[in-house]
């Protein structure tokens, strides 16, 4: 017994999560680690195991619901190829810290590409609440420029009292719109994710529920179904699901929503990947 438990065997059944018997076969989901999963099947007749799809392994889930009335025109659906090209951690460990990973990944491509900070510029001049501009106007066009003025204005703001108030946007008082600017010039200077999240964090985000009329224009009517994805999400879809007139709806991201089928309907071969870095959020 103590030789099994220290096998390779009881360490695969330990990570086993689910097993489906359809005589003459067993077969077995696994799970390694969190996020990573793979799929078997033991012949009981002739003592082979053959590796499983995700699809094969969904299929024998199928029949032994349908006791083995296949739909070989069901609908399979497969959105891995729309994140093929997304950055994504790849150890289990990670999962949870997408928002560091995505800082971490956009710091890097800062230091070494100048270029990519063009974006934050972009965002920053069109940040806006009811055509009122937030944080930067129309006279800095370029990330040179705008070192040269967050240098002057911070310097400014040293010989100010501290609590000396200001319009919100950068910040409320002296102090806080001086640390925003320190911020973002060490973000232009020496990029780190610690000091872009930081950064990130305090900006005012300001979501407009007139917006509704922009979202209905687009869809060429009223949707049925608004779903909201985490605190903001749901806030979000909350207020538009009221101006609409609506019905909302909230999703939990979980691993079982990875791969898995509805028998006669449809099934998922590739849906929520959990290394993805905006399904990857622990809130």
């Amino acid at each position: 017994m103590h030789k099994l438990r220290d096998g390779p065997f009881f360490k695969f059944l330990q990570s086993t999560q689910e097993a489906i018997v359809l005589p003459a076969f067993v077969v077995i989901a696994v799970r390694p680690r969190p996020g990573v999963w793979e799929y078997f099947r033991v012949n009981g007749y002739e003592l082979t195991v053959d590796h499983l799809s995700v699809s094969e392994y969904l299929r024998f889930k199928e029949e032994l619901v349908d006791g083995g009335c296949i739909d070989s025109y069901m609908v399979e659906l497969d959105f891995e190829p729309f994140n093929a090209t997304f950055p994504r951690p790849t150890c289990s460990s990670s999962i949870g810290n997408g928002v560091m990973f995505l800082n971490r990944h956009l710091s890097s491509n800062m230091f070494h590409k100048k270029e990519i900070l063009e974006p934050l510029l972009d965002f920053l001049r069109a940040h806006k609440h009811d055509g009122l501009v937030m944080m930067l106007n129309d006279r800095i066009q370029n990330i040179s420029k705008l070192q040269s003025a967050l240098s002057r204005a911070y310097e400014y703001l040293s010989k100010l009292p501290r609590d000396t108030i200001f319009r919100k946007g950068w910040g409320d008082t002296a102090q806080w719109v001086s640390e925003m600017m320190r911020l973002l010039l060490d973000i232009l200077h020496a990029p780190d994710p610690s000091t872009l999240a930081t950064f990130l964090g305090r900006i005012p985000m300001v979501f407009n529920v007139d917006a509704s009329n922009e979202i209905a224009a687009e869809l060429q009517g009223v949707p049925d179904l608004i779903i909201g994805n985490y605190n903001d999400g749901n806030l979000v879809a909350s207020l538009l699901s009221y101006k609409l007139g609506i019905t909302q709806n909230n999703v939990g991201q979980y691993e079982s929503h990875a791969a898995f089928t509805l028998p006669g309907q449809y099934r998922v071969v590739h849906g929520i990947d959990v290394f993805d870095p905006k399904f990857n959020i622990v809130s």
